[in-house]
């Protein structure tokens, strides 16, 4: 059967070790803050721009940045590379 992707938040949120907070507003913005391993992490995504923001705090350092994200998968897609790094 098919596999249907959530809303942006939700599927964040799935994959973030802690959820401090997620949701949406409005449909003009969706956003999912938490942990992965020692980093905080924060992404927001304005579905009528299609940008993607997105903070790491990890003991390392800040690393800040925006990407254009055409839906929400998209999105995800991104999300799912900077976690992929920060597990590593």
């Amino acid at each position: 059967m098919l596999n249907f992707i959530e809303t942006f938040h939700r599927e964040v949120a799935k994959r973030l070790d802690a959820v401090d907070s997620a949701g949406e507003a409005a449909g003009l913005m969706e956003w999912a803050n938490g942990r992965v391993g020692k980093c905080d992490v924060y992404f927001l995504w304005f579905p009528a721009t299609k940008r993607l923001v997105y903070a790491v705090k990890c003991p390392a350092g800040l690393r800040e940045g925006e990407v254009e994200a055409k839906s929400h998968v998209e999105a995800v897609a991104h999300v799912e590379k900077i976690i992929a790094s920060l597990r590593k």
